[in-house]
């Protein structure tokens, strides 16, 4: 208060007051109290003071706990001066800045890593699970690679399209993941029991995709009309990743499982087994190499001997 309001400033306020007032009729000491007011020290204000008028919200900023007492004030910065403040005030002691960009970027960020490890641990469990239950290695990997290229075309949409991940978009891909797992295990199940029993299964098994594929859309995909943003993202990541899930398990896999499966038995030669190749490989390896290496020492060996006799 007397920083700002100097001898010099309550004289020449003082003054414009006393010109300009009696311009108006006012008398020269009709201020009096206001000046007297200016040379009194003025006194602080309490908190219990401010927490009587109910329009400053002090509870809002100030709040205490166990004797300890903060402060918080809310600062709007333009996005080139944002850096610079920021390293300001860190710099001051007993401050501290909560920014909300750098606090969602790493709440998004930590999110995503959470999520790409739930997709790793996801994928390890669906890949026991599988085996589990078909007990050969190769309808496993004809149910996978479905799903990998599913969500390889899911997340390509999206950045092509500018979709960025976020909270929603993070649950929705969780939700399409499953689905595609569902719709391709029909389909390997399907394409397996018309190779087992010669029956022509796999019309009804695609009727039940797409009726559920019909459902999905219906249920989440009308939401694409809704103009909130959140909603709109669900609805159109939905319609994306499911479309996906349904083009590539009517299309890829039935051509997975006619090369890994379908062409040689029409050969009259058995089902590919990656054990029976990794073991010719390993055979061929092995034979191939140790050939070698008896040629190289054979050679060597032959050397050897025509030096010997040369010296004899």
């Amino acid at each position: 208060m007397e920083c700002i309001w100097s001898s010099s400033k309550k004289e020449e306020l003082r003054k414009l007051l006393i010109a300009n007032g009696q311009k108006f009729g006012f008398r020269d000491n009709s201020f009096e109290m206001f000046y007297n007011r200016l040379e009194q020290k003025p006194a602080t204000v309490s908190i219990e003071e401010y927490k009587k008028v109910a329009s400053f919200f002090i509870e809002e900023f100030v709040s205490e706990k166990n004797g300890f007492h903060t402060i918080s004030t809310l600062v709007k910065v333009s996005k080139e001066n944002r850096n610079a403040f920021v390293k300001t005030i860190k710099k001051q002691p007993n401050l501290v800045v909560i920014d909300r960009k750098e606090t969602n970027e790493t709440f998004l960020g930590t999110l995503k890593g959470n999520f790409e490890l739930l997709i790793n641990y996801s994928f390890i469990a669906l890949f026991i699970i599988l085996l589990l239950s078909f007990r050969r290695i190769e309808l496993v990997i004809i149910s996978i690679i479905p799903i990998l290229i599913s969500w390889v075309f899911t997340t390509g949409i999206m950045g092509v399209l500018g979709i960025q991940f976020n909270v929603i978009n993070i649950i929705v891909c969780t939700l399409i993941f499953g689905v595609g797992v569902d719709y391709s295990i029909f389909m390997t199940t399907a394409l397996q029991r018309e190779h087992t029993y010669g029956k022509i299964e796999l019309p009804t098994y695609r009727a039940s995709i797409f009726l559920s594929v019909a459902t999905t859309i219906l249920g989440t995909g009308v939401l694409i009309f809704a103009k909130h943003p959140a909603l709109y993202s669900i609805a159109l990541i939905t319609v994306i990743g499911i479309f996906s899930a349904l083009l590539i398990t009517f299309t890829i896999q039935p051509l997975v499982f006619y090369f890994i499966v379908s062409f040689n038995v029409k050969k009259g030669n058995p089902p590919f087994e990656f054990r029976r190749f990794f073991h010719s490989l390993f055979s061929f390896l092995y034979y191939g190499l140790g050939g070698f290496l008896l040629s190289l020492i054979g050679a060597l060996f032959v050397k050897i001997l025509l030096f010997l006799e040369r010296q004899n």
